[in-house]
C-alpha cells in the first residue's frame, strides 16, 4: 500500500509542480487575485501530496523502536488529513490517553 501511495502521490505532484512554476511566471507579468487563490489552492494540494509521501516512506522500516503516545500520534494524523474527510463525521473513543507504547513511529503512521 505504501508503494502504490508514494507512485501516486509522485505521479500527482510531477504536474501540480508544473502548474505552479507557470502560476509564477504568469503573476510575474499579469496581476490578478484569481492567480493568489490558485496559488494557495495548489499549495495546499502540495502539502498534501507532501504529507502522503513523508507517511508512506518505505525506507522507513529500519527506524528503531522507541516509546510514543498512540492517542497524540492519531490525533495528529486525523488533524493532518481532515481537509480530505469531507462529509466524513470521526468518532474518537480515547480511554486511556496517557498510555504509551513501544513501536516505530512512521511505520505505525503510515499504517
Amino acid at each position: 500500500m505504501g508503494e502504490i501511495s508514494t507512485g501516486l502521490a509522485h505521479e500527482i505532484k510531477n504536474p501540480l509542480t508544473a502548474v505552479k512554476g507557470f502560476i509564477q511566471l504568469l503573476s510575474e507579468n499579469h496581476y490578478h487575485h484569481y492567480l493568489d487563490i490558485i496559488s494557495s489552492e495548489l499549495e495546499k494540494a502540495l502539502s498534501t501530496i507532501n504529507n502522503l509521501l513523508h507517511v508512506a516512506k518505505p525506507e522507513l522500516e529500519n527506524e528503531p523502536s522507541t516509546s510514543l503516545n498512540l492517542c497524540s500520534e492519531l490525533e495528529s494524523l486525523l488533524f493532518l488529513f481532515k481537509d480530505q474527510f469531507y462529509r466524513v463525521e470521526i468518532e474518537k473513543r480515547f480511554y486511556d490517553k496517557e498510555q504509551n507504547i513501544i513501536g516505530r513511529k512512521n511505520l505505525i503512521l503510515k499504517a
